[in-house]
């Protein structure tokens, strides 16, 4: 149990500092966190919406703390993208192959798009 909890916590850190350090270096022409709403929509679609919550809250509100100093925005709308992601999953055939990989770039084209929109909208501020 142990174990599973730390293979967890570090997968975790390792996507927060791939995020940070690299990921917004290569494409900071993209304000959207793209790898972790990459990870939210994945988890969703694997695992489904209420065992990948144990996985996306500590993820989102980890990467609140290290960007902005507290939970806040990705927190909030990491939680409304899975539901919407599973809402919209439970609705469309992702269990087929073909049909399956387009709707994974889909979810998370939608989510960054969405991201940047929930922001601007709730915040009222360019990223």
């Amino acid at each position: 149990m142990m174990k599973v909890f730390f293979i967890r916590l570090f997968f975790i850190l390792a996507i927060v500092f791939l995020e940070v350090s690299f990921f917004d270096i290569w494409f900071s022409m993209t304000p959207a966190p793209l790898i972790l709403i990459a990870c939210v929509v994945a988890w969703v679609l694997v695992v489904g919406f209420s065992r990948a919550l144990s996985m996306i809250v500590p993820l989102a509100v980890f990467f609140d703390i290290v960007v902005a100093g507290v939970p806040g925005a990705f927190s909030l709308y990491a939680i409304l993208l899975a539901y919407t992601t599973s809402f919209f999953s439970r609705r469309f055939l992702v269990e087929y192959r073909g049909i399956g990989t387009v709707l994974y770039a889909l979810f998370v084209g939608i989510g960054a798009i969405g991201y940047i929109c929930f922001y601007n909208l709730f915040f009222q501020a360019e990223i």
